[in-house]
């Protein structure tokens, strides 16, 4: 486990998957302020970092993979920039594991406390629909099954941005190839949910993942008679892999 000088029932992780998230932080300069290998913008006091998600408590117990699109704006109700600004404080040998030690408290505060999934579309949707496919209404239960990530680590300086467009494309793929890839040979034959086209289409690319993507419409969308209908053929593939 990363945080053993954090008392929170936190993210454990297998070594290769802990050393692998490590050297995503190594990305951050000293000085908190840079450029991430993928050319996106670093200034850790603004909460502009590589980010994952934390959730499940147990890694062996993943029954399923989220893609998101890539980290929204920081959210500074938690004080996550807060969260990362102090992190820069300290030896510098250990910046990058006190930067992921920071993501999983703000994640423990945000997400295994359940306060995001009341307050925001995004959550809310994702939550109701993987409450669907696990056949519960527990918050607990679908986190400790399920591992969420992101396609591209960094927040964008637009919140809806195309990545599809010849600027952001080498960007995404850089990312995916470095970081996405490696975190997805953890799961070698768990079904992987595509939030959004997006998504899907950079995961498709991968001849290895073609046939485990299961697209869901972006959470952040309102909900209409078509995305309704996709996020319920999402549900019943997912239940059909699951049982």
């Amino acid at each position: 486990m990363i945080t053993s000088d954090v008392k929170l029932d936190l993210l454990h992780l297998p070594k290769n998957t802990e050393d692998l998230l490590i050297r995503m932080m190594r990305q951050v300069p000293t000085s908190g302020r840079g450029t991430c290998n993928c050319g996106m913008e670093i200034d850790a006091c603004k909460g502009l970092i590589p980010r994952i998600v934390f959730g499940p408590r147990n890694i062996a117990q993943v029954k399923l993979v989220v893609v998101g699109k890539n980290p929204g704006h920081p959210m500074d109700n938690w004080d996550e920039s807060g969260k990362y600004c102090a992190a820069l404080r300290g030896d510098t040998t250990g910046l990058s594991t006190r930067l992921l030690e920071a993501q999983s408290q703000w994640g423990y505060e945000a997400h295994l406390r359940g306060q995001l999934y009341n307050r925001h579309q995004y959550h809310r949707n994702l939550m109701i629909f993987l409450e669907k496919v696990f056949n519960t209404d527990r918050t607990e239960d679908v986190i400790d099954q399920v591992y969420v990530t992101e396609l591209l680590k960094c927040s964008t300086p637009k919140e809806r941005q195309n990545f599809r467009n010849s600027e952001f494309k080498p960007i995404v793929r850089k990312c995916r190839d470095d970081w996405l890839k490696r975190e997805l040979d953890f799961f070698p034959a768990l079904p992987v949910v595509a939030l959004g086209r997006d998504v899907e289409f950079f995961l498709k690319e991968l001849t290895e993942l073609k046939d485990r993507v299961v697209y869901h419409p972006h959470p952040a969308y309102s909900v209409s008679r078509v995305t309704k209908k996709s996020a319920d053929e999402a549900v019943a593939r997912l239940k059909e892999y699951l049982s």
